[in-house]
Protein backbone atom coordinates (compact mmCIF):
# COMPACT_ATOMS: atom_id res chain seq x y z
CA UNK A 1 0.00 0.00 0.00
CA UNK A 2 1.25 3.49 -0.83
CA UNK A 3 1.77 5.85 2.07
CA UNK A 4 2.72 8.92 0.06
CA UNK A 5 1.48 10.30 -3.24
CA UNK A 6 3.33 9.27 -6.40
CA UNK A 7 2.90 10.14 -10.06
CA UNK A 8 3.26 6.66 -11.54
CA UNK A 9 2.97 3.10 -10.30
CA UNK A 10 4.88 0.64 -12.48
CA UNK A 11 3.83 -2.99 -12.39
CA UNK A 12 6.60 -5.01 -10.72
CA UNK A 13 6.77 -7.48 -13.62
CA UNK A 14 7.17 -4.65 -16.14
CA UNK A 15 9.85 -3.03 -13.98
CA UNK A 16 11.84 -6.26 -13.71
CA UNK A 17 11.86 -6.59 -17.52
CA UNK A 18 12.32 -2.89 -18.31
CA UNK A 19 13.93 -0.98 -15.39
CA UNK A 20 14.88 1.80 -17.82
CA UNK A 21 11.32 3.15 -17.60
CA UNK A 22 11.57 3.71 -13.85
CA UNK A 23 15.05 5.22 -14.15
CA UNK A 24 13.97 7.61 -16.90
CA UNK A 25 10.73 8.65 -15.19
CA UNK A 26 12.58 9.38 -11.93
CA UNK A 27 15.30 11.27 -13.83
CA UNK A 28 12.54 13.40 -15.35
CA UNK A 29 11.27 14.42 -11.89
CA UNK A 30 8.38 12.00 -11.37
CA UNK A 31 7.78 10.12 -8.14
CA UNK A 32 7.51 6.43 -8.98
CA UNK A 33 6.43 3.35 -7.03
CA UNK A 34 6.86 -0.25 -8.15
CA UNK A 35 4.29 -2.83 -7.11
CA UNK A 36 2.05 -5.46 -8.68
CA UNK A 37 -0.87 -4.04 -10.65
CA UNK A 38 -4.05 -6.07 -11.23
CA UNK A 39 -3.85 -5.22 -14.94
CA UNK A 40 -1.70 -3.00 -17.12
CA UNK A 41 1.93 -1.94 -16.90
CA UNK A 42 1.62 1.64 -15.64
CA UNK A 43 -0.91 3.48 -13.50
CA UNK A 44 -0.70 7.26 -13.87
CA UNK A 45 -2.26 8.76 -10.75
CA UNK A 46 -4.35 11.92 -10.79
CA UNK A 47 -5.40 14.73 -8.50
CA UNK A 48 -9.10 15.11 -7.57
CA UNK A 49 -11.25 16.01 -10.56
CA UNK A 50 -9.12 14.03 -13.01
CA UNK A 51 -9.10 10.30 -13.74
CA UNK A 52 -6.01 8.12 -13.36
CA UNK A 53 -4.87 6.30 -16.49
CA UNK A 54 -4.16 2.56 -16.56
CA UNK A 55 -1.76 1.79 -19.42
CA UNK A 56 -0.90 -1.50 -21.12
CA UNK A 57 2.30 -1.15 -23.17
CA UNK A 58 3.19 -3.54 -25.97
CA UNK A 59 5.99 -3.39 -28.48
CA UNK A 60 4.82 -4.30 -31.97
CA UNK A 61 6.54 -7.68 -31.53
CA UNK A 62 4.75 -8.28 -28.20
CA UNK A 63 1.48 -7.19 -29.79
CA UNK A 64 2.02 -9.65 -32.65
CA UNK A 65 2.81 -12.45 -30.20
CA UNK A 66 -0.32 -11.72 -28.15
CA UNK A 67 -2.40 -11.79 -31.35
CA UNK A 68 -0.83 -15.07 -32.45
CA UNK A 69 -1.41 -16.63 -29.00
CA UNK A 70 -4.92 -15.12 -28.78
CA UNK A 71 -3.98 -13.43 -25.47
CA UNK A 72 -4.77 -9.93 -26.75
CA UNK A 73 -8.49 -10.34 -26.02
CA UNK A 74 -8.05 -11.50 -22.42
CA UNK A 75 -5.51 -8.75 -21.77
CA UNK A 76 -7.85 -6.12 -23.20
CA UNK A 77 -10.76 -7.49 -21.14
CA UNK A 78 -8.70 -7.41 -17.91
CA UNK A 79 -7.52 -3.86 -18.63
CA UNK A 80 -11.04 -2.55 -19.33
CA UNK A 81 -12.54 -4.37 -16.32
CA UNK A 82 -9.85 -3.10 -13.92
CA UNK A 83 -10.21 0.46 -15.21
CA UNK A 84 -14.01 0.38 -14.94
CA UNK A 85 -13.95 -1.20 -11.46
CA UNK A 86 -11.44 1.31 -10.06
CA UNK A 87 -12.57 4.44 -11.94
CA UNK A 88 -9.57 4.77 -14.25
CA UNK A 89 -9.25 5.55 -17.92
CA UNK A 90 -7.64 2.66 -19.80
CA UNK A 91 -5.16 3.02 -22.66
CA UNK A 92 -3.34 0.52 -24.84
CA UNK A 93 0.05 1.64 -26.22
CA UNK A 94 1.50 -0.13 -29.24
CA UNK A 95 5.14 0.86 -29.51
CA UNK A 96 6.73 0.76 -32.94
CA UNK A 97 5.73 0.53 -36.58
CA UNK A 98 2.85 -1.92 -37.08
CA UNK A 99 3.99 -2.44 -40.68
CA UNK A 100 6.68 -4.72 -39.19
CA UNK A 101 4.00 -7.38 -38.78
CA UNK A 102 3.28 -7.24 -42.50
CA UNK A 103 6.87 -6.91 -43.63
CA UNK A 104 8.52 -9.55 -41.43
CA UNK A 105 5.69 -11.88 -40.46
CA UNK A 106 3.75 -11.76 -43.69
CA UNK A 107 0.53 -10.70 -41.99
CA UNK A 108 -2.00 -8.72 -43.97
CA UNK A 109 -2.06 -5.16 -42.67
CA UNK A 110 -5.87 -5.03 -42.88
CA UNK A 111 -6.04 -7.96 -40.43
CA UNK A 112 -3.79 -6.14 -37.93
CA UNK A 113 -5.84 -2.96 -38.33
CA UNK A 114 -9.07 -4.93 -37.76
CA UNK A 115 -7.69 -6.20 -34.46
CA UNK A 116 -6.83 -2.64 -33.43
CA UNK A 117 -10.27 -1.37 -34.47
CA UNK A 118 -11.87 -4.18 -32.43
CA UNK A 119 -9.91 -3.02 -29.38
CA UNK A 120 -11.09 0.55 -29.97
CA UNK A 121 -14.69 0.03 -31.11
CA UNK A 122 -15.75 -3.20 -29.37
CA UNK A 123 -13.72 -2.98 -26.17
CA UNK A 124 -13.86 0.82 -25.93
CA UNK A 125 -10.09 0.79 -25.42
CA UNK A 126 -8.19 3.73 -26.90
CA UNK A 127 -4.99 2.70 -28.69
CA UNK A 128 -1.99 5.02 -28.89
CA UNK A 129 0.76 4.14 -31.34
CA UNK A 130 4.18 5.51 -30.39
CA UNK A 131 7.18 5.22 -32.71
CA UNK A 132 9.63 3.90 -30.08
CA UNK A 133 10.40 3.43 -26.37
CA UNK A 134 11.68 6.99 -25.94
CA UNK A 135 8.44 8.42 -27.35
CA UNK A 136 6.47 6.22 -24.94
CA UNK A 137 8.54 7.57 -22.05
CA UNK A 138 7.99 11.15 -23.26
CA UNK A 139 4.24 10.55 -23.39
CA UNK A 140 4.20 8.95 -19.90
CA UNK A 141 6.07 11.95 -18.45
CA UNK A 142 3.85 14.52 -20.17
CA UNK A 143 0.62 12.71 -19.25
CA UNK A 144 1.64 12.13 -15.62
CA UNK A 145 2.48 15.83 -15.25
CA UNK A 146 -0.83 16.84 -16.87
CA UNK A 147 -2.73 14.89 -14.20
CA UNK A 148 -1.67 17.30 -11.45
CA UNK A 149 1.02 17.98 -8.87
CA UNK A 150 2.37 14.94 -7.05
CA UNK A 151 1.36 16.16 -3.59
CA UNK A 152 -2.26 16.60 -4.75
CA UNK A 153 -2.60 13.10 -6.18
CA UNK A 154 -4.85 10.64 -4.44
CA UNK A 155 -3.21 7.70 -2.66
CA UNK A 156 -4.81 4.50 -3.92
CA UNK A 157 -5.22 1.20 -2.21
CA UNK A 158 -4.79 -1.27 -5.03
CA UNK A 159 -6.72 -4.50 -5.28
CA UNK A 160 -4.02 -6.82 -6.42
CA UNK A 161 -5.12 -10.00 -8.08
CA UNK A 162 -2.63 -12.06 -9.96
CA UNK A 163 -2.55 -11.64 -13.71
CA UNK A 164 -3.07 -14.88 -15.57
CA UNK A 165 0.22 -16.59 -16.28
CA UNK A 166 1.43 -16.44 -19.84
CA UNK A 167 3.76 -18.78 -21.64
CA UNK A 168 6.42 -17.14 -23.78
Amino acid sequence: MLLAPVDVIIDSREDSKHPEFRKELVARGLKVAVQPLPAGDFLLLACPGKKPVLVERKTVTDFGNSIRDNRVWEQAKLLVEAAKRDGYNALFIIEGWIGVLEKYRGWRIQSVLRIIDTLVLDFGLPVLNTPNKQATIEWLVAKAKSLGKTEEKKIYRLRVEKKPMTIK
